[in-house]
């Protein structure tokens, strides 16, 4: 998709994600049409970007380990990520590294977003940029995860565990320690 050139181009953009993604960053419409400054947006899509990696490693633990849902939900909630924390948790829960293109839009993005959360101006044209980034990054990263433990983290997430059952807290402490997480 092309890089929006005005609001209205940003929320014809948001208009043509999939329904998982809109559902996922639905207060985005709102912040747009209020015409705040892109900076509001691009704080608001950071923390669902945030909520959606939280509830990737959540569920992917979850599923994959069996562990205890309440504890892991705990640990998850608690873990202080950095930008390569977070990557090296998905390694250590998915065996698998994160694509090198999803990485360069989230990177993009990131610097116009740490650009306006320090205080610096940043312009209109990398503000549309970073959004378009952004939504490039939730699909990709919800057709990435898809692929590697089939579910979707841009999105519902119900029923994403199936049936399995969960095993007691004491063998979950052990796993979510073996993973690198910080368990008390």
């Amino acid at each position: 998709m092309a890089i929006p050139h005005n609001y209205k181009a940003v929320l014809d953009l948001f208009d043509k994600q999939p329904d998982e993604i809109k559902w996922h960053f639905e207060n985005f419409a709102d912040l747009i049409s209020r015409t705040l400054p892109y900076d509001v947006a691009i704080a608001y899509l950071f923390s669902r970007v945030e909520y959606a990696h939280r509830s990737t490693l959540y569920c992917g633990i979850t599923k994959r380990y069996a562990t205890d849902a309440i504890l892991t939900q705990e640990i998850i909630t608690s873990q202080h990520f950095t930008r390569k924390g977070f990557r090296t948790a998905f390694q250590a829960v998915f065996g698998e590294t994160i694509q090198a293109p999803l990485l360069q839009l989230i990177k993009s993005a990131e610097k116009v977003r740490d650009t306006g959360m320090h205080g610096v101006v940043t312009t209109e044209k990398d503000g549309r940029q970073a959004i378009h980034d952004i939504f490039q990054y939730a699909t990709g990263f919800n057709n990435f995860v898809e692929g590697v433990a089939r579910f979707r983290p841009f999105g519902k997430l119900k029923g994403f565990k199936g049936r399995k059952q969960s095993i007691d807290n004491a063998s979950s402490r052990l796993i979510l320690k073996g993973l690198g997480f910080s368990v008390r």
